[in-house]
């Protein structure tokens, strides 16, 4: 599972899974044009689609609404976690990034509280999604802490340039699936593209 509090380079991830041939649902062409245009974000699964369908997940899923019902579900035996990977970026500048996209959105004739990857329920001050982000981000460690899920937490977006960060937060994982260092370093170079990675002052 791909958790975190979003706009953390969490569709990187999907995208660097899949350029591994780990089961994300997506071949690699989806997953590198499916996501939004002005977001850059996607690529998510949600739970009611899957779970309460009786469906079964891909091996690697990521959503920004897992922790409503992860506990539940993990609790009934409906969805076996054995990993949840937290990329974490500065809470600052991931409710900034949010409040760009919607910016982007509504500049463009979209609607500024419904953009993908924008600021979340009706929020406009940055300092709210802010709080929002981080209430929502310690549910979920709670629930993973009580079920014992294995955490990776990742860095954003040093993770994203720096193929040694990423192999050395991942490593538990990616050792367990057979993966080299050179095999991840050119997954992440297929995919990832620095220009999108925004800086805030």
């Amino acid at each position: 599972m791909i958790g975190g509090p979003g706009r953390s380079g969490t569709t990187l991830l999907v995208q660097y899974f899949t350029a591994l041939g780990f089961d994300t649902g997506y071949d690699l062409d989806e997953a590198m044009t499916r996501p939004d245009p002005v977001s850059h974000g996607g690529l998510e699964h949600s739970v009611g689609r899957f779970l309460d369908q009786g469906r079964e997940m891909p091996y690697v899923a990521k959503s920004p609404f897992f922790g409503r019902k992860l506990d539940k579900h993990i609790a009934e035996g409906v969805l076996r976690l054995r990993w949840c990977i937290m990329p974490m970026r500065d809470l600052s500048d991931a409710a900034r990034s949010r409040l760009l996209a919607s910016q982007r959105a509504e500049s463009s004739g979209g609607d500024f509280d419904s953009q993908p990857g924008g600021m979340q329920a009706g929020l406009r001050d940055p300092r709210r999604q802010e709080r929002r982000s981080a209430v929502r981000f310690y549910q979920l460690m709670h629930v993973l802490a009580r079920h014992g899920v294995s955490t990776l937490p990742l860095p954003f977006p040093e993770f994203a340039s720096d193929p040694k960060v990423l192999y050395d937060r991942l490593a538990p994982l990616l050792e367990a699936h057979s993966v080299s260092r050179g095999e991840s370093a050119e997954a992440l170079e297929k995919v990832v593209d620095l220009a999108l990675v925004h800086k805030f002052n």
